[in-house]
């Protein structure tokens, strides 16, 4: 299967563990990471072919009614005592999946969901996820308000959290991870819809399990909402040279550049075992935090600022100097790394 297809079905599979009830294909298409942004004929198209190719592969997928009064058979749960009885088959970029969503949540509610559907989605022990694809450091999932935010979004009830010191009744629409950070989209009920950055809630929240479940809008709606996450178009490049097979995302970025090309400034000399990548940038901070946390699969050409900053940054977690102000000079004259001060 390609990634992305093997990721959305990971995720279809752990939503429908960690869910109690029923779940109606709204509330997977809004919910379920990988079904967004598609259009309805798109969606239901997709879905189609994912029930099918979760069943080929065994999985105890199971089709009914989230309302015993309906006549429409249009919601889907996994009995996660079907589940843990079936051992299945998967592949090795499958199984790197799955160790990743375990991973990422295994420091969350969910940590016992992902736990089981690591050990019993094929009878082999998972292999550890390479280096280059490691997320437990760039993918939080211990914020305490994260469960009860994602309960929320399932099941269509209103939360209650203090935010910049202000007491908030919020619909929770969906939850986004931008650049480590994870949002929350929704309606607050005195002020309309707003975005909820996660480390800024102040204390747990509450579900409102009492109050009345509400009718989130369509998906259009909450796209529109969450458009001022979108990435700025960017504004200049850093040639940085990454070793092959490593850093994964910072890679994905960029271009894979020949030495002597013309869009690499004159003189620039790439190391041994390394690829020199050439890495657009609207956001200097987040550019620097990536290259950073690469460790010594990367090491920055150029430009100077960058190396600088990175430098800076590296100098600052290692409790060497004071934290890094932006766009000061530089006055080093080599590659830096990002695991290396």
């Amino acid at each position: 299967m390609a990634g992305r297809k093997s990721e959305r079905l990971i995720n279809l599979v752990i939503a429908l563990l960690a869910s109690s009830r029923w779940l109606t294909r709204d509330e997977i298409r809004r919910s379920v990471v990988g079904y967004e942004n598609l259009s309805d004929d798109a969606f239901f198209r997709i879905f189609e072919r994912d029930k099918a190719d979760l069943r080929s592969l065994g999985v105890p997928l199971e089709t009914g009614s989230a309302d015993p009064w309906a006549d429409e058979d249009d919601a889907y749960r996994i009995r996660r005592d079907d589940f843990t009885s079936t051992a299945l088959a998967l592949t090795g970029p499958e199984k790197t999946l799955v160790a990743l969503a375990a991973t990422v949540w295994n420091e969350a509610t969910l940590g016992a969901v992902t736990s089981v559907a690591a050990a019993k989605l094929d009878p082999a022990p998972l292999a550890p996820a390479p280096a280059a694809y490691a997320l437990g450091a760039t993918v939080p999932a211990d914020d305490p308000a994260l469960p009860v935010l994602w309960e929320g979004v399932f099941t269509n009830r209103p939360v209650r959290f203090t935010y910049h010191g202000r007491l908030r009744q919020v619909e929770p629409w969906r939850l986004i991870l931008r650049r480590t950070v994870w949002y929350l989209v929704g309606r607050d009920i005195d002020a309309g819809p707003r975005l909820f950055r996660l480390s800024r809630i102040t204390d747990r929240p509450h579900l409102k399990t009492r109050a009345p479940r509400f009718t989130p809008p369509a998906a259009s709606i909450i796209d529109d909402c969450a458009a001022g996450l979108a990435e700025p178009a960017p504004t200049a490049h850093a040639q940085v040279a990454i070793r092959p097979g490593a850093a994964a995302a910072l890679r994905h970025r960029g271009c894979v550049l020949a030495p002597t090309e013309s869009s690499a400034p004159a003189g620039l000399e790439v190391p041994a075992g390394y690829d020199l990548v050439e890495i657009p940038y609207a956001r200097v901070d987040d550019l620097v935090s990536e290259i950073c946390a690469a460790g010594a699969d990367a090491l920055v050409l150029d430009p100077p600022r960058i190396r600088h900053l990175v430098l800076a940054h590296l100098r600052h977690t290692a409790g060497l100097a004071e934290a890094p102000r932006g766009g000061a000079a530089d006055e080093t004259t080599g590659p830096v790394s990002g695991g290396r001060p």
